[in-house]
């Protein structure tokens, strides 16, 4: 979030913050959360100088084709501005018309650009220059897309190999440290995952500037979860406030892929498919380059597991969420029913497991719920069968790490989700991280 104060500012100056973190039901996310809504500042805040006339944002991307390189650059008054890759040789001047103050561009790609990959996640040096201001970005260049049925990165079939994760930590909250944030890729490349989920809400830019870097792809989100008000146009305009800022904040970064627009939104509510059809629309028009998700609740009929949800159309890729072995379930082989799962509709759509998963508390052993054998137990059945699904072309399990939850008061969790594959301590592996890890991902 910005906010212009240049018209406040005087000869001195006292710079006080206010946040106010206080739920309304008309609010997303709204009043009931499965995880803990942290308040204040936990993020920077900084003051920044520019001047008068400047650039406002950039986007930089390969388009679909990979033929060209294409985007925009927004400033405040119309004039020219310069695109700098100097290492590719390109330099590009863009005429910024006083209508839209936004000057597009397409540019050819050269010969010798190399793709960013997971192998080798090359980043460019990208200058653009608007009068006395400049903006420097280091951004990495790579296609993305689905066709029957596969997820394809440069073209090529991907296994989406993931983790969810949440922005918390034990006694920090969300005021995480880079170095906090580099346990998380530690802990995931350790697994073998290539993909993090970053849930259920817009995560530090750091995340994704870290993950670039890495060679790290990434599914981000907004917070429309569960039950919000659908018919209420406030709430609308929070929701898609909220995707707009992040998906421009975060639209040159090479390692997000999937932007999700909900998370678990039942069918039942009137307006609803309406809602996150609107949502979905406006990231096309945001990022034409990207793919669009939303993790979906699953149906079962005949112990046969399937999408039947309209919202599945206005998707690339669809998430299902599923915990076959867990709610309701005291038998881990319950987990092995995904292997019938169906994709009815659109069985040309790739299918990501966002969710699936078992609680256990670290260090607490034998065959019950709750226990590090159970969970990994679920963990063996959930792969075998996944494993076995020709639709699925990607898991995030539920999830990296254990995390505070005010829902959770039982016995065992004494307010944390422990659905985590380690300890809330950032230390502790539980066995079933070790299955997890072991798991190779089907071949094509």
């Amino acid at each position: 979030m910005e906010i212009e104060i240049t018209e406040q500012l005087q000869k001195k100056n006292v710079l006080t913050v206010l946040v106010d973190a206080a739920r309304d039901s008309d609010r997303v996310p709204t009043t009931t959360t499965d995880w803990f809504t942290y308040g204040g500042i936990y993020r920077d805040v900084f003051i920044d100088v520019r001047p008068t006339k400047h650039i406002v944002r950039t986007f930089v991307q390969l388009d679909r084709s990979g033929k060209h390189i294409v985007g925009s650059v927004d400033a405040t008054h119309a004039g020219v501005a310069t695109l700098n890759v100097p290492q590719l040789k390109i330099s590009e001047k863009l005429k910024i018309s006083a209508g839209s103050k936004s000057g597009k561009f397409k540019i050819p790609v050269p010969s010798n650009m190399k793709r960013w990959s997971l192998d080798s996640p090359k980043l460019y040096k990208v200058v653009v220059e608007f009068g006395d201001d400049q903006l420097v970005e280091r951004i990495g260049f790579r296609t993305i897309a689905t066709k029957k049925g596969q997820i394809l990165l440069n073209g090529e079939p991907v296994y989406l190999k993931g983790v969810s994760v949440h922005e918390d930590h034990i006694s920090r909250g969300r005021s995480l440290t880079d170095k906090d944030r580099m346990d998380i890729f530690r802990e995931a490349k350790d697994m073998g995952c290539n993909f993090l989920r970053l849930a259920h809400y817009p995560h530090s830019r750091r995340m994704a500037e870290m993950a670039d870097r890495l060679g790290v792809l990434l599914w981000e989100e907004v917070p429309v979860y569960w039950h919000i008000e659908w018919q209420n146009k406030e709430t609308y305009n929070d929701a898609s406030n909220q995707l707009r800022e992040l998906v421009l904040r975060d639209r040159n970064r090479a390692s997000v892929i999937l932007w999700s627009v909900a998370n678990e939104t039942p069918l039942r509510f009137a307006g609803r498919t309406e809602f996150l059809g609107k949502l979905s629309r406006l990231v096309k028009r945001l990022d034409p380059v990207r793919l669009v998700t939303a993790a979906l609740f699953k149906e079962k009929k005949d112990d046969v597991i399937f999408v039947n949800d309209p919202l599945a159309g206005y998707l690339d890729v669809i998430g299902v969420n599923e915990y076959h072995g867990w709610y309701g379930e005291t038998n881990p082989r319950a987990a092995r029913v995904m292997t019938q799962f169906k994709n009815i509709k659109y069985p040309d759509k790739p299918v990501i497991i966002s969710e699936f998963g078992a609680g256990a508390k670290a260090g607490h052993h034998g065959k019950e719920q709750f226990t590090e054998e159970y969970q990994a137990q679920v963990y063996k059945e959930q792969l075998a069968a996944l494993g076995k699904c020709s639709s699925v072309k990607g898991l995030t399990p539920w999830i990296l790490m254990d995390f505070r939850s005010p829902m959770r008061n039982n016995h065992y969790q004494d307010g944390f989700n422990l659905k985590g594959l380690v300890d809330a301590d950032r230390c502790t592996r539980k066995k079933a991280f070790a299955v997890y890890r072991d798991f190779k991902p089907p071949v094509g």
